[in-house]
């Protein structure tokens, strides 16, 4: 049978509409792949089809993902066309055509295959695979198709198959890394609805990634970086686009960087722009695929983590909700703001009858009786429109329909809240059906209870009319509060409070209270009959009838001065404990016995309310002494000052005193009135002070009395034993504090005789240290001493032939000035051969002895200058030496800063060309001499100037008069100058000269 007419119809125009729109799609795929094609290959400079920049593969790679396989045509059209129109012929453009297609093809079939998400970079996982699945394994498939049938074709050479198809891999590799996420990523989470504050922040995100690219790949306006990895800047932005917007921020970054990188590269700027444009653009990207790759992992490890969290806040949520509702004993309903049940616990299951699965969505009333679910429905419109209830907030007895039908009263507390803009409900119910039956069953039982209640003995019970007077007493009452009740009914129970209560009227607000909230519960002090007092429990409860009217209260007292003085006890007892751990901690943590002792006496007087503490400390071996540590309680009133005094100023007769006992005895002793002791020898200061109780114990170190404490109370107290039974434990925590003072002491004694040993040896081998050391200075002596007694005259010798054959001595005629060229140029040969030779020596030895003596800078500079000026004359360079109006004598050995001097400004008059300057200057910084020698000369490159230093290394200048050089003049130099505990430096500039600083102390320092 055939569809129905007008369906039919219907379905025809669907399939249109669908064909049409599909068309339409694979359209403007082929129209968007050609255009990206040929800006791609407008970048290929290894060969016309192959180029490092490649656009298609990322889009096409996108638009499989999102629209799915049926899009491959519009792929294949696009790649067709755009190499049809390149270069090639129609098999050739097929062939690489099916390669690109097929590229795409099988990275989403992978990538669907392995990874099975759509989300694929919110997991570092995914990134990976996708990276090796997409980006590495799929572009083999389109370089190889492509590179072979152009290959085949002769299009392209064999021998340079492998450049092209690397460079043609490299580029779809860094297209489906940095086009494809970033067109997946912004289409399936657009980020559209932010708040302001976020999009001025990517705004300014964009701005910041722009200025850096620009910076790094673009055109320098004031100076050329191209040689240093500036590229580096971009991960810190990339990581602060990463931090604060995820994958849309890592993606959008890295895009941004690829264009603005791209543009300048070509255009010959940026650390990746070299001669060869190809391999320019071939480093860029497998930079930039680098740090995208970085990118996605990083954004996808912060996704993974904020996921969990949120997955574990939610879980947490959960579990802590369901913990609490199904272990609760009431039933716990939840519905949303249409009334219908959205949770079901445990016990609501079990009130009602119901599965949560067939209650869940359900309406509440569902377990309602028909009678009252139209009133619910218009309570809750009503609540809906006006946010008012009288139900809500309140607990309230209602009637409640079981699932088979049985209606039950229960007890409702309803509570709302709002979520995202939607109101929701939560109700706690209990089922209050046997508390009905309890009340009624109570009251039946209500005259029983009275006449069994009457014979109770160990509770008084008895009952107060409305005003509070007695109308009822039983055994119990009588035998608690000693009244009979022929002599008690009829009174108010006001007589059993003590009088400050009643003067306080604390019997009637009792009544009020229990009238106000059902029940009153009391614990206090009672009066009974003879007047003596007894500590009370007492539970008033205010008795309604039915109709809620006020009957009178009902009272139970229960006698609980044995329970008190029981808890008093155990109170005391767990006070004493805590004032042992916190004596024993303070004790384990204290440096010094006296600190500890301190804290001893503190905590005892503060926790048991002594008002005077103090130490003694037993002189060791000396039984008749005991001496007043000076230590007292810190919180003691000022008036017990003149007992301290007085005990510090008292010779105790320990034989005839309570403190010759405890040492003795080694056991603690309580006086409840040391006033009237006369073993007490400072009983009339006491007495007039006001102390009337002491406690006195030892400090023991094993069997050793080691120091007594003794505190005082202004308060007649009967012995306590539980303090006299911990305070031998407190006398022991003290001596383990001495005892580990004593062991500090001897260990300390100890480090003591090993320093000294230990200084002992150091001098044995500092001795023989120093004998080495004075081989080794005589060997660098003999050296150096050769080096200055050949080189100094021989220096002098050049300096006046250079003077002479500048005729400053007169004229010369042709003979005598060949004779003297001779002379100079054998002079400089051998000049530069000792120097070789003797600098080398130098060198080796490591240590350059100095012959320290007084030298004015000035004069030296002086004599050096003068020696060098025939040969700055021969160069027409201007040497010129400036000085302060006072210059500094130093302490120095002067051959070896000549030394210094010399090579230096003979390095600027060899490094500077003709009609050059070289300046000398000396100037005063705080305790330091200052030396510059600057030049007009070449300059060093910033690459050698860390290196100038160095034996062995020298800079050469073709076309440079002089330019042969050893590499140790300057090595030497930086040796004696260190020696003399001062520095050289260097400022150059290449093409402007160089300064050479040369830092001296003015006071004499020892000698290296």
């Amino acid at each position: 049978m055939g569809l129905p007419i007008l369906p039919q119809l219907i379905f025809e125009e669907q399939m249109i509409r669908r064909f049409f729109t599909h068309l339409a799609i694979i359209l403007v795929l082929a129209t968007v792949y050609f255009f990206a094609g040929k800006f791609g290959l407008s970048l290929a400079f290894v060969h016309k089809s192959s180029s490092a920049v490649w656009p298609p593969t990322g889009i096409a790679l996108a638009a499989v993902f999102l629209l799915g396989y049926r899009v491959w045509p519009g792929i294949f059209v696009g790649a067709f066309l755009v190499n049809l129109f390149t270069e090639g012929t129609i098999l050739t453009s097929l062939g690489i055509a099916t390669g690109n297609t097929l590229e795409a093809v099988a990275a989403v079939f992978l990538i669907q295959y392995f990874i099975k998400s759509r989300h694929l970079f919110e997991r570092a996982r995914h990134v990976f695979q996708y990276v090796v699945l997409a980006c590495w394994v799929s572009p083999v498939i389109s370089a190889t198709f492509g590179v072979t049938t152009l290959s085949l074709a002769g299009f392209a050479k064999w021998p340079y198959y492998g450049l092209i198809w690397s460079t043609w891999w490299l580029g779809d590799m860094v297209s489906a890394l940095i086009i494809a996420p970033f067109l997946i990523i912004w289409i399936q989470k657009p980020l559209l609805f932010l708040k302001l504050r976020r999009w001025l922040e990517g705004i300014f995100l964009l701005l910041l990634v722009f200025a850096v690219s620009q910076f790094v790949f673009g055109e320098k306006l004031f100076f050329e970086t191209n040689s240093y990895p500036l590229e580096y800047l971009c991960i810190p932005v990339l990581l602060y686009a990463i931090f604060r917007f995820g994958l849309h921020g890592a993606v959008s970054s890295a895009f941004l960087i690829s264009l603005i990188a791209i543009y300048g590269t070509l255009r010959g700027y940026g650390p990746f722009a070299v001669t060869d444009p190809n391999l320019s653009l071939l480093l860029l990207q497998a930079f930039m695929g680098t740090i995208t790759l970085t990118a996605l992992v990083l954004s996808a490890v912060l996704s993974e983590q904020k996921r969990i969290e949120h997955i574990l806040r939610k879980r947490e949520g959960i579990e802590k909700f369901r913990a609490v509702t199904e272990t609760a004993n009431d039933a716990i309903v939840c519905a949303d703001h249409h009334g219908n049940i959205t949770y079901f616990n445990k016990a609501a299951k079990e009130i009602f009858g119901y599965a949560s699965d067939e209650i869940t969505g359900q309406p509440l009333t569902m377990i309602m009786p028909e009678r009252f679910r139209e009133a619910h429905r218009r309570g809750l419109a009503r609540f809906l429109r006006t946010q008012q209830s009288h139900i809500i907030g309140n607990t309230v007895e209602l009637v409640g329909k079981k699932r088979n039908g049985v209606e039950f009263p229960l007890e409702l507390s309803l509570a709302s809240w709002k979520s995202k803009g939607e109101i929701f409900f939560v109700a706690i119910i209990r089922d209050i059906t046997t508390r009905r039956q309890s009340e009624k069953a109570l009251q039946e039982s209500e005259e029983r209870s009275r006449l069994l209640v009457s014979h109770v003995k160990d509770y008084a019970i008895f009952m107060l009319d409305p005003k509070g007077n007695v109308s009822s007493w039983n055994q119990g009452a009588e035998r608690i509060k000693g009244y009979k009740a022929i002599e008690i009914v009829g009174r108010h129970f006001s007589a059993f409070y003590p009088e400050e209560d009643q003067k306080r009227g604390k019997p009637a607000k009792e009544l009020e209270i229990a009238v106000r909230q059902g029940v009153v519960r009391d614990q206090g002090i009672r009066i009974r009959k003879d007047g003596t007092p007894f500590f009370a429990d007492v539970v008033i409860t205010a008795l309604r009838d039915e109709n809620k009217n006020l009957r009178g209260f009902g009272e139970v007292t229960r006698d609980i001065t044995e329970i008190k003085k029981a808890e008093e006890m155990m109170k005391h007892k767990n006070l004493l404990m805590l004032l042992l751990q916190v004596i024993a901690l303070a004790a384990n943590q204290a440096q010094t016995v006296e600190e500890a002792m301190q804290i001893c006496i503190d905590e005892i007087c503060s926790h048991m309310g002594w008002a005077v503490g103090h130490a003694y400390k037993n002189m060791p071996g000396q039984f008749e002494e005991v001496v007043s540590t000076g230590l007292w309680y810190s919180g003691m009133p000022a008036r017990f000052q003149a007992f301290c005094r007085a005990t510090k100023n008292t010779n105790f007769n320990l034989s005839k005193d309570f403190l010759g006992t405890v040492l003795v005895t080694k056991k603690p002793i309580w006086i409840k009135d040391i006033a009237s002791e006369p073993q007490f020898q400072r009983k009339g200061l006491a007495r007039e002070l006001g102390l009337r109780t002491a406690f006195i114990f030892p400090i023991l170190i094993g069997n050793d009395v080691a120091g007594v404490l003794e505190f005082f109370s202004e308060k007649n107290l009967e012995p306590d034993e539980g303090l006299l039974a911990i305070t031998p434990q407190i006398g022991v925590q003290i001596g383990y504090v001495l005892e580990r003072q004593r062991a500090r002491e001897a260990l300390k004694n100890a480090y003591s005789e090993l320093e000294v040993r230990v200084a002992d040896r150091t001098k044995e081998l500092k001795k023989a240290n120093e004998t080495l050391k004075q081989l080794d200075r005589m060997k660098s002596d003999f050296i150096l001493t050769a080096s200055h007694e050949l080189r100094t005259p021989l220096t002098s010798i050049k300096g006046y032939i250079s003077l002479i054959l500048g005729e400053k001595a007169g004229e010369i005629n042709d003979s005598q000035r060949e004779f003297l060229n001779h002379v100079k140029n054998a002079t400089d040969r051998l000049s530069r051969l000792l120097s070789e030779l003797l600098n080398i020596a130098k060198i080796e030895s490591g240590e350059i002895p100095m012959k320290r003596e007084k030298t004015e800078i000035a004069d030296l500079l002086r004599q050096e200058v003068d020696i060098f000026k025939g040969e700055a004359a021969q160069k027409n360079i201007s040497l010129d030496l400036r000085l302060e109006n006072k210059t500094e004598v130093i302490e120095c050995d002067q051959d070896k800063i000549r030394e210094v001097f010399a090579n230096l400004i003979n390095n600027a008059l060899k490094y500077t060309p003709r009609n050059g300057k070289v300046r000398i200057s000396v100037r005063r910084e705080e305790l330091n001499m200052v030396i510059e020698v600057k030049d007009t000369g070449i300059g060093i490159k910033l690459e050698d100037q860390a290196k100038i230093f160095q034996p062995f290394h020298h800079v050469r200048q073709t076309g440079l008069e002089g330019e042969d050089s050893t590499g140790l003049g300057l090595a030497l130099t930086k040796k004696i100058v260190e020696a003399h505990q001062g520095k050289i430096e260097v400022e150059s500039h290449e093409g402007e000269g160089s300064i050479f600083t040369v830092i001296l102390p003015i006071r004499s320092a020892s000698k290296n």
